[in-house]
């Protein structure tokens, strides 16, 4: 029986009942033992699991393995056929009766009846019991027989009851019981047993599903996963992507909020791109744009991704597909979606707000902002890894408070103070900003149209001045935030592989 991956018992089914017992786990009167170990399994009798596999592994089940609970039941066996023997050489010295029993371990639906007299001993050797396959990797089957070969001697009267254990792997444990009487005195001897061979068959009680000999702290290091890593990769990906399309809830609502937003970010800044007067106003809008579509991509990461560590861990461990696989499907399965939704938030904005319409600024302006959306999901993906809900939804919007006042926004890179000129270099919202506003107003752009009857700022390169983003590269900004992406994905990886050695 497993339960979160983990086996808590191997024996047999009869056995299950009072190997819970012997941990404190009664199963009540009138309750079915099916349903109250269900209970057990799923936790509501409290963090049953790791005593029961803690019990596994130190090999309290072994007793209630097929091999053990086997010998057990010989023993009692053989015993029972002394006491009969016993009986009949009191009754009248008769002659014991050669006779050949063989007995093999019944399965659960089999019951075997003590015997009361001499005649019930002669068991009728057509209804042999079948016994149950112990499966392991190599499909093995193991049988285990009783024989009763009692012999008659000149004046003494003495059999031999063997057991014995093989396997088709060849190991093979053998004990026996001799029965001794003497006419006249009806006396029994008594029985001995002897176990022989390593006992290794192959099935042990262990807390791997694949191999008897593995267990969930050390993986196996001989054998590979069923598949390969690009396999893994492809059907984890399709999984991942029909996964997300099946959830009409989340992703629907992420497409109709950013066109909403967007719409409503597009009427209340109408019309200001290509105003001189409103170049404040203009560039708030630029402001809020890479704010949206950063948070928008951060905080369903950090709700989501949590949820599903319970599935990966358990699928892991039962050694399904590798972590590497289940990362790169992760990471890239929601790609397409969150460039889309950005994508769309962005031309409605861009378009609403009568932004220049010059293909190579519009590439440029909806590129850094996927790219910006693109790292702040990487982060969100960082601080799923290693916290849990409530710590990520708290964690995540105060680190990004930071990066936020850096950004250039409420204050220019001339004022910030020296000692804390380094942040400003760490801040990806810097980049996202930045960027943007030099796909609007950099590249030696024409002078801006004037209503008012004066305009301070008509000239974007003298706009861009007071801004201190003058001397700024757009393609410098791209390529650091393209940097900071694949170093937060990496990072997230090994926060991920460390929480998952910490699980086991």
């Amino acid at each position: 029986m497993l339960a979160e991956g983990q086996c808590m018992y191997e024996g047999r089914v009869r056995a299950l009942v009072p190997f819970l017992s012997s941990l404190g786990y009664d199963c009540p009167s009138y309750h079915n033992p099916a349903d109250y170990v269900l209970e057990v399994a799923s936790g509501e009798y409290g963090e049953c699991v790791p005593k029961l596999v803690a019990a596994v592994k130190s090999g309290v089940c072994k007793k209630y393995s097929q091999k053990n609970y086997g010998l057990d039941i010989s023993k009692d066996i053989t015993n029972d056929i002394a006491k009969g023997n016993g009986s009949a050489a009191n009754g009248g010295n008769s002659g014991v009766v050669a006779n050949t029993t063989t007995v093999v371990l019944a399965d659960e639906k089999s019951k075997l009846d003590e015997p009361s007299s001499a005649a019930e001993l002669e068991l009728n050797s057509s209804s042999i019991l079948k016994p149950p396959k112990l499966e392991t990797q190599e499909s093995q089957q193991s049988d285990c027989s009783v024989n009763n070969m009692p012999t008659r001697n000149s004046g003494d009267h003495t059999g031999e009851d063997s057991c014995s254990y093989s396997s088709k792997g060849g190991q093979s444990t053998n004990a026996t019981t001799n029965v001794t009487g003497s006419n006249g005195n009806g006396a029994g001897g008594g029985g001995n047993g002897g176990g022989g061979g390593n006992g290794n068959s192959g099935a042990g009680c262990t807390t791997s599903l694949l191999d008897s000999h593995e267990s969930v702290i050390a993986m196996p290091n001989k054998s590979g996963f069923p598949t390969s890593g690009w396999a893994q990769f492809w059907i984890l990906l399709k999984r991942s992507f029909v996964t997300i399309m099946r959830d009409r809830m989340l992703t629907h609502m992420r497409l109709a909020s950013h066109i909403i937003v967007g719409a409503i970010i597009g009427m209340i800044y109408y019309d200001v791109g290509n105003e001189a007067s409103k170049v404040m106003s203009n560039a708030g809008c630029i402001f809020f744009t890479t704010l949206f579509t950063m948070f928008t991509a951060m905080m369903p990461t950090i709700l989501t991704f949590p949820t599903e560590m319970s599935v990966f861990v358990r699928e892991h461990l039962n050694y399904w597909y590798s972590l590497k696989a289940f990362y790169f499907a992760k990471t890239m399965a929601d790609l397409p979606f969150q460039i889309i939704f950005s994508s769309v938030y962005v031309i409605v904005v861009y378009y609403l707000t009568s932004q220049p319409m010059e293909p190579q600024r519009v590439t440029m302006f909806v590129v850094i902002c996927v790219l910006t959306s693109l790292v702040a999901q990487s982060l969100g993906l960082l601080i799923g890894a290693g916290m849990n809900i409530e710590a990520g939804v708290f964690l995540g919007p105060v680190t990004t408070i930071p990066t936020i006042l850096f950004s250039g926004f409420f204050v220019n890179f001339d004022t910030i103070p020296g000692y804390l000129q380094w942040v400003t270099y760490v801040s990806y919202v810097r980049y996202g900003f930045e960027g943007a506003m030099v796909s609007i107003y950099g590249m030696d752009r024409a002078k801006l149209q004037c209503d008012a009857m004066y305009c301070h700022f008509r000239s974007p390169k003298k706009f861009l001045e007071e801004m201190s983003m003058d001397k700024a590269e757009y393609w410098i900004d791209a390529v650091a935030l393209i940097g900071i992406f694949i170093a937060l994905r990496i990072i997230a990886y090994f926060v991920l592989r460390w929480k998952l050695h910490m699980i086991r």
